[in-house]
């Protein structure tokens, strides 16, 4: 791929992110210290490190927005999908197993609110 093959693509591909193309534009700003505030390597420290930072901060955003887009497109594609609300639903129905007694008092125990020893 020739380079200014790969220029274009990046180019284009910061097009797709302004946030991100901003900041790589305020760390060129830092490097080519055109604000002229930069004029100890202290100064230019801080600076490179908080645009860097806030790179990071924005590039991870940008990917948890996307991976949140992909999933909700894989799961719009599936035809059992049905967007999250308030349930309808008030519970399941008992068992005939949760409703006999067992080791620890069962039905007995829920209905008197105390211990009762198991017969035997």
């Amino acid at each position: 791929m020739l380079a200014i093959d790969r220029d274009q693509l990046l180019c284009e591909r910061l097009n797709g992110h302004p946030l991100l193309r901003a900041r790589v534009e305020s760390l060129l700003e830092v490097v080519e210290n055109a604000a002229g505030d930069c004029e100890k390597a202290d100064a230019a420290e801080r600076r490179v490190i908080d645009e860097l930072r806030q790179l990071g901060h924005e590039a991870l955003t940008a990917w948890a927005e996307r991976g949140v887009e992909k999933s909700v497109a894989v799961a719009q594609a599936e035809p059992a999908w049905r967007p999250g609300g308030k349930k309808n639903c008030i519970g399941t129905p008992l068992s005939d197993e949760s409703r006999s007694p067992n080791r620890s008092g069962g039905m007995a125990r829920a209905l008197s609110g105390r211990s009762v020893p198991w017969p035997g």
